[in-house]
């Protein structure tokens, strides 16, 4: 039974703005990135199975930025999206 169920990835991104410049955080990827190669974007990521939104936003964040702490006011949307090619099925 359990084959029939269809398998998503949640994908969380996150703007972080600061509360006193009103500056938003952009990322750079790296210029080894292929196609995406020195792109700016938000920080963004996927939500570990068994996690949280919350925990997974504060965590990808921590870890593509290393702030760790900051005040989160909103959670705008939940996007759900097929697997990866690469990505086992549980």
């Amino acid at each position: 039974m359990l084959e029939n169920l269809a398998i998503f990835r949640v994908v969380t991104g996150m703007v972080l703005v600061h509360s006193k410049t009103g500056k938003i955080l952009m990322l750079q990827r790296s210029s080894d990135a292929g196609n995406l190669s020195n792109n700016w974007e938000l920080p963004a990521g996927h939500v570990n199975t068994g996690e949280d939104i919350v925990t997974g936003l504060k965590r990808e964040v921590f870890e593509e930025t290393g702030i760790a702490e900051f005040q989160l006011k909103n959670i705008l949307r939940v996007v759900e999206l097929p697997p990866l090619e690469n990505e086992k099925e549980v």
